[in-house]
């Protein structure tokens, strides 16, 4: 038997991961592999593919695993990893601290580890994990979902080549969108403008984003602009930040949908264009709609998909282009009328390609160091935070005992 191991930080309500994950469980399963799901963030799970998974969202990984014992990591070794007899183990870790679990396991386990990069900002690290991601990288056991990715994270450590970016398709954004009535969607009005984001509220780019189409309503006085978020937030606090800066503008209308799935296909004919970032640019653009890409970090615009762009993450430090004039160029000069009629059509995405992009995930994972070698854990202290982490979530959860002892 086969198992793989999927450790993300979240499986938890619509967002390029989630998509990315149950579309990859989907694949391995086809093709005969036994999946696990790990991951820490707890709340409302919108797939059914990753609801059979909410009994291995694990509070524990949410801190390094210095932190914890030999004794507990082998404890989650046994109960999720060498659940049964397994002739193959594979290890696909999303981010940088569940990299550090992920090689953990795999080495008592003498399983694959992959380091599959989700993430589209990098912190500054310490000199010890620069080292681990750096021996990953030299493995080829180390991927990113864009070929700035790698070399944004090494820049100060490392050259990276150009054959050494290694890039996967995180293919996420397929069958999201269905023909189901939206109360919220469907009940709206007329306006002279709507703009549509599909994205999680806490992203970097949104604040920066609204700030754009505010400033664009406030050009634009006449006009009835609509701003259509598709997305949420389990942080009341980030959507009460957006709807407060938004009210501020007389003729700006917002409207925050929530989480949708699947995503309402009214949606795409109630804007004139979509403005997004990786799916969130992806899905708008194959259901037809004109769609601005920016930058997943600071809303910077990248260009039109299709027309002068299918980069979708990361605008060019040497661009030019300004979401301004870009707005007024198709919202009120209509200079992309012709584009917009000829190649703005809907795009089917056939799960066969999609599946095809997984069997390269396959293909580098089997191309990588055949030896089986790991990096030494020890020499990656814990830091300062990751122990005040620890105390508070100890604090935290004795004090919900206590209550509940009462």
């Amino acid at each position: 038997m086969k198992k793989y191991v999927i450790l993300t930080s979240s499986i938890i309500g619509i967002g390029g991961a989630q998509l990315y994950t149950r579309n990859k469980l989907n694949f391995l399963k086809e093709r005969g592999w036994e999946v696990e799901v790990l991951s820490f963030s707890e709340g409302d799970i919108v797939f059914n593919e990753l609801k059979e998974y909410e009994k291995s969202i694990v509070r524990a990984l949410y801190h390094v695993p210095q932190l914890h014992t030999e004794k507990f990591k082998d404890s989650l070794i046994k109960k999720y990893i060498l659940d049964g007899e397994y002739d193959e183990i594979i290890i696909e870790s999303h981010t940088i601290h569940l990299a550090i679990w992920g090689e953990v396991f795999a080495e008592k386990v003498k399983g694959k580890h992959l380091v599959f990069l989700l993430t589209e900002k990098f912190k500054r690290l310490s000199v010890e994990k620069m080292k681990f991601l750096d021996f990953k990288h030299s493995r080829k056991e180390l991927a990113s979902i864009s070929d700035k990715s790698l070399e944004l994270l090494f820049k100060d450590f490392k050259t990276v080549k150009d054959e050494e970016r290694y890039v996967l398709k995180a293919t996420g954004s397929n069958n999201v969108v269905e023909d189901v009535p939206n109360e919220i969607i469907d009940s709206l009005g007329d306006c002279d403008v709507c703009i549509g984001t599909i994205t999680r509220l806490e992203k970097d780019y949104v604040m920066p984003l609204l700030e754009e189409i505010i400033k664009f309503a406030d050009r634009n006085k006449q006009l009835k602009v609509r701003y259509i978020i598709v997305g949420g937030s389990k942080y009341e606090s980030v959507r009460k930040k957006i709807e407060d800066r938004a009210s501020e503008c007389s003729n700006l209308e917002l409207i925050i949908t929530g989480y949708l799935f699947p995503i309402p296909r009214s949606v795409f004919s109630k804007a004139d264009i979509f403005i997004g970032t990786a799916g969130g640019a992806g899905v708008p653009y194959r259901e037809g709609v004109l769609t601005i890409s920016v930058d997943c970090n600071t809303a910077a615009p990248i260009g039109i998909m299709g027309y002068n762009t299918k980069n979708s993450l990361y605008a060019d430090g040497e661009s030019n282009l300004n979401l301004q004039e870009m707005l007024d160029d198709i919202l009120i000069y209509n200079k992309y009328a012709e584009f917009i009629k000829s190649e703005c059509k809907k795009k089917i995405v056939d799960i066969n390609d999609v599946y095809k992009d997984f069997e390269r995930h396959i293909e580098f994972i089997k191309n990588s160091d055949k030896n089986n070698d790991y990096f030494n854990m020890k020499d990656i202290k814990p830091l300062r935070s990751d122990y005040i982490k620890r105390l508070i979530s100890l604090k935290i959860t004795k004090k919900i005992l206590n209550k509940l002892s009462v």
